[in-house]
């Protein structure tokens, strides 16, 4: 049987909902002790407009999807999985000394779940936000390493090329002229290419 990313989705949302109903995994955690992914974790841009708009959506109804962090080894801080810009958002309101926002509930994952979370944040960044072509080029770089990595302990049947796509809600054309672009295009431009957003 084929890869399905909503197959996977379902496999996992019910893994949550068992979780969450103890809810021994969402812990309040202060902001401050939230760190950025680092390096090629966290390639989506952010603007000040954006974080704006989630910060003022934070005061109205507080924060209703949990940043999803893990241990960072050796501290009492946490790297980010998903909720960089949440994370934003909470130090833009303390900033404007609204400190009842410092400590904020957290879905804390183990180490453990890394190949995991990494698809389901790519996922669920392909389906909530507006991504530039250069963003979507490090979606596809980043899935295929991911569902590489993932074959390694369980079977995925079916195309890499059309699974990348169905997981980044596109098609395999697509996929296969950003992968080509990526793969062809000096550094010079690349980084030219990043800088331009939507």
């Amino acid at each position: 049987m084929a890869f399905n990313i909503k197959d996977f989705m379902n496999e996992e949302s019910k893994k949550e909902i068992k979780k969450s109903e103890g809810s021994e995994d969402v812990i309040r955690i202060s902001v401050h002790k939230l760190r950025p992914a680092a390096g090629k974790e966290n390639f989506y841009h952010m603007d000040d407009r954006e974080v704006e708009e989630t910060a003022r959506t934070i005061e109205l109804v507080g924060v209703q999807q949990y940043p999803v962090v893990k241990p960072i080894k050796g501290t009492d801080e946490y790297e980010i999985i998903a909720g960089h810009k949440r994370r934003l958002a909470i130090l833009k309101l303390l900033d404007e000394g609204k400190t009842e926002y410092e400590k904020i509930p957290c879905k804390v994952e183990s180490t453990e779940d890394s190949i995991r979370n990494r698809l389901i944040l790519i996922f669920t960044n392909s389906t909530q936000r507006e991504r530039t072509d250069y963003e979507k080029m490090q979606e596809i770089k980043e899935v295929r390493e991911l569902l590489t990595e993932w074959q390694k302990s369980k079977k995925i049947s079916g195309k890499l090329q059309n699974i990348i796509a169905e997981i980044l809600g596109t098609n395999k054309t697509k996929v296969g002229t950003l992968e080509n672009i990526d793969k062809n295009l000096i550094e010079p431009f690349k980084n030219e290419l990043s800088l331009i957003h939507i």
